[in-house]
């Protein structure tokens, strides 16, 4: 995968540099105060519609689309979703169960420009589950692709939907960079868990669009 995909690793390396360097240099509180001064019309309707880009229901449409690619793509990216999915779920519940978010953290210091319509939640701030989902979607369909365009657009927009979720006081950006890096890894764990299955016949297949028995209008 390094070899072949170069281009979008060299972007996921360069945003794991400026995230590690961003947090070790700012307090866990300075990504929030810092968009709370940017809130504008056009940037709410993205960031309330882009968010979705993380939702769980996204990740099975996705495995839905790649059984028509290839059945070992479908499987990587199920398997990759339940790992983090796995991780997600016990560092929020049982290790930073009372870890609260920015609509807790702030209550009663600042005023926060919240968007209409979005649901805040107050605690299990750590990490980002939206983050981990996009991350792990995004990887996998920028590895169907040796293309330089398709990998900055796909790193892009995985990057895209974790800020969205520190625009919309979701998240701090800690929460957003922990909940990439586990769904970056989790693809990596599941090519590994993987790896001895990928020769194997039957997971080379796909869905046909459309029939191939199906006859042909008569003439």
């Amino acid at each position: 995968m390094l070899k072949e995909h170069q281009s979008f690793f060299l972007w996921l390396w360069g945003y794991f540099f400026l995230g590690t360097l961003y947090v070790l240099s700012f307090e866990r509180s300075h990504s929030v105060l810092l968009l709370n001064n940017y809130h504008f019309p056009v940037l709410d309707v993205l960031a309330k519609y882009g968010t979705h880009l993380g939702d769980g229901l996204i990740a099975p449409i996705a495995i839905a689309i790649l059984l028509f690619v290839r059945y070992y793509d479908a499987a990587w990216l199920a398997l990759a979703f339940i790992i983090q999915s796995i991780v997600v779920r016990i560092l929020k519940q049982l290790v930073f169960s009372d870890l609260p978010r920015p609509k807790s953290f702030f209550e009663g210091k600042v005023a926060l420009n919240f968007v209409e319509g979005v649901e805040v939640h107050s605690w299990q701030s750590m990490p980002s589950g939206h983050t981990a989902t996009a991350f792990v979607i995004m990887c996998i369909l920028a590895f169907q692709k040796n293309n330089p365009l398709w990998h900055a657009f796909l790193c892009c927009t995985a990057i895209f939907a974790g800020l969205t979720r520190v625009y919309l006081f979701q998240h701090f950006f800690n929460d957003v960079y922990i909940g990439s890096i586990i769904g970056f890894l989790s693809v990596i764990l599941a090519s590994y868990v993987l790896n001895n299955y990928m020769n194997y016949p039957a997971l080379q297949n796909r869905l046909e669009w459309f029939s191939s028995n199906a006859k042909p209008n008569a003439q």
